[in-house]
């Protein structure tokens, strides 16, 4: 949904109020580098010269309003999750797929009563169902498309005793330790609350989770909503990665990862068994498609 779309929920249907509004542009811009004041809700002469500054940048007529075409720009540059948004009832949990780099928990584990949230695997919904039409994703080697996706009930392929024996030795753009560091910084990424710095690791279409393949606007609704769900999230890579090759411009990385959300006093934690398959794009890993498993206590 674009903030110009925010804006006329904000002024119509009266969701949020004015200082509101003001504060999330305050917030965005500032975000940019554009402005340095106080995130208070006022329109002040630095904000509306900000605001000013911000619109000639971009060719805008310098009123110092927000208009929709400047709520616009301001959404497309930084892709941030808006506040005061309502989550959609049938919201894919992202915990395992979105995350991070290994370090020190930033908050503390999961009491016992706090129930445990759904793996990344999301259940069917209406957008997720029908996505809009788009070509088929890049395709990878007959090896991956023909063993079957991992999901809760189907555990993730394990290699067998002869696989193990005569392994195939990825080509050199495929290197186990280039796809740990791209993983690092994919989970990384999936910590902070920007949308646009997550989606940079995929190709799209890509072929995502349950989904099947989707396009880019629906993995930016899908990690919104996970993100205002969970607005603090930890991730870490808890054994060495596993890079096997699908052929000279595809591969496959299994990894496991112990995951720690937040919302409040409402926490939950856990691991998950992921797998990703890559692609070399102008010269840039990309993900094609991208599955997971939630592993038992």
């Amino acid at each position: 949904m674009r903030l110009s779309l925010l804006l006329v929920v904000v002024f119509f249907a009266c969701s949020v109020s004015a200082d509101e509004l003001t504060r999330t542009v305050q917030e965005r811009l500032k975000a940019l580098g554009a402005y340095s004041g106080p995130l208070d809700g006022n329109a002040s002469p630095d904000f509306t010269n900000a605001l000013k500054a911000y619109q000639q940048r971009h060719k805008l007529p310098p009123t110092g309003v927000l208009d929709p075409a400047t709520a616009k720009a301001l959404d497309d540059e930084t892709g941030m999750a808006r506040p005061g948004s309502k989550a959609q009832s049938s919201e894919p949990a992202q915990q395992s797929s979105s995350p991070s780099v290994p370090a020190v928990p930033t908050f503390a584990p999961a009491s016992p009563q706090a129930a445990p949230p759904e793996p990344r695997t999301p259940q069917p919904s209406p957008a997720a169902s029908s996505p809009s039409p788009m070509a088929a994703p890049p395709a990878p080697s007959a090896s991956f498309n023909n063993s079957p996706s991992p999901s809760l009930e189907s555990p993730l392929p394990i290699p067998t005793a002869a696989a193990a024996s005569s392994p195939v030795e990825p080509p050199p753009q495929f290197s186990t330790e280039r796809i740990t560091k791209f993983l690092r910084d994919y989970l990384h990424a999936g910590e902070g609350n920007y949308v646009t710095p997550q989606l940079r690791f995929f190709s799209f279409p890509v072929d995502y989770f349950a989904h099947g393949p989707v396009n880019q606007r629906f993995v930016r609704s899908d990690t919104l909503r996970y993100v205002r769900r969970w607005p603090r999230r930890h991730y870490m890579l808890t054994e060495p990665v596993k890079v096997a090759a699908v052929d000279n411009q595809t591969a496959t990385a299994d990894f496991t990862i112990a995951f720690s959300v937040q919302k409040g006093k409402r926490r939950a934690n856990g691991r998950t068994t992921n797998r990703v398959t890559l692609r070399e794009v102008k010269s840039q890993l990309k993900i094609i498609a991208i599955k997971e498993q939630r592993v038992a206590d």
